[in-house]
């Protein structure tokens, strides 16, 4: 008995090594355009994970095929999320201009005074915020207006947007794109001594909420207007100067999407002054496995440089904050 239980879990084995050599042709292929592909991309980084300890006992009992199956996993992994596992540079307290952050609060999962306790303790200079409901933004507006004097806040519920700074708003809009199911929120902000010589600056920021995938027919699929929207939300950000992006952008870092972003100049904060996987989503799913995946990004043009990233506290909703640490960049290094 005890022999077959090992036969048929070495044959499971050898199926998922088969299976993750078959599935990188595919995607450099297909992409998000066949549902596994775009599935097992949203999930790649644990999916990978496990052929770090199944190759080393593939080659002690000299399983040969299997373990040169696992390899070409084990250098996927190092190649697509090894960078995130480096050290990153100690930076001077004083080399960065601005700390932003994003947070997707989830409606009525934080509650309000909660709420308030994370965003005063961040020390964010400028936060995006995501599904704010009224009872959300009316404790914000009334319990923030010291440390944030700057305020744009629309109580919605899950298309709920908000903006918190410390620099002047000089305008901002509402807005819709292709799915017209969120709005995005654009604003424009005078940050003074933000540049090489400490002028004030006007920087574009926009708040986002591209579509989420769901189920087409009982199979997974990316949103079919996600990557219109967030094609125009990159163009939107780049086309007048400095920019930032920020928001719960529905996708990982390893779907096809997520391309379009850093094609268009923009770059990616934690991905450049983060460590570790980042997850993000779902903060409220019980188990150790409750954090998946990486859904909410800070990206930032050429202006910029990333000097730290890190994922913030739970304040009871779905998502964790992200928040990164911003250096204005000179003429001469971008």
């Amino acid at each position: 008995m005890w022999q077959r239980l090992l036969r048929l879990l070495l044959a499971a084995l050898d199926v998922y090594a088969a299976l993750l050599v078959l599935y990188l042709p595919l995607r450099a292929l297909f992409g998000d355009r066949l549902w596994p592909v775009a599935l097992l991309s949203t999930l790649l980084h644990w999916v990978l994970l496990p052929a770090f300890a199944l190759l080393p006992a593939m080659l002690w009992m000299r399983r040969w095929p299997a373990a040169a199956m696992l390899s070409v996993n084990v250098v996927a992994f190092l190649y697509l999320f090894g960078g995130l596992f480096l050290p990153q540079p100690s930076a001077l307290a004083d080399s960065y201009n601005l700390t932003v952050m994003t947070y997707n609060v989830a409606h009525s999962f934080v509650a309000p005074n909660d709420l308030v306790a994370v965003l005063r303790s961040s020390e964010a200079d400028i936060i995006a915020l995501q599904e704010v409901t009224g009872e959300q933004a009316a404790a914000v507006e009334r319990d923030l207006r010291d440390l944030y004097p700057y305020q744009v806040l629309y109580g919605y519920g899950v298309p709920g947007k908000g903006l918190l700074s410390r620099y002047p708003i000089l305008e901002e809009e509402l807005f819709y794109l292709q799915a017209q199911r969120l709005p995005h929120l654009r604003a424009t902000l005078a940050v003074d001594g933000a540049g090489p010589a400490l002028q004030t600056v006007s920087i574009t920021v926009i708040i986002a909420h591209p579509p989420p995938p769901g189920l087409s027919r009982g199979v997974y699929c990316i949103h079919p207007y996600a990557a219109a929207e967030i094609a125009s939300l990159a163009q939107m950000t780049t086309a007048s100067g400095p920019g930032i992006l920020m928001g719960d952008f529905n996708l990982t870092d390893q779907n096809d999407n997520y391309a379009l972003l850093s094609e268009a100049g923009l770059t990616d904060a934690f991905r450049a002054a983060g460590w570790g996987f980042g997850t993000t989503w779902s903060a409220r799913r019980p188990g150790p496995l409750r954090l998946l995946v990486r859904l909410d990004y800070v990206w930032y043009s050429v202006h910029f440089r990333a000097i730290r990233s890190w994922v913030g506290p739970d304040a009871g909703s779905d998502h964790l904050p992200v928040l990164a640490q911003l250096a204005w960049q000179s003429e001469a290094q971008k």
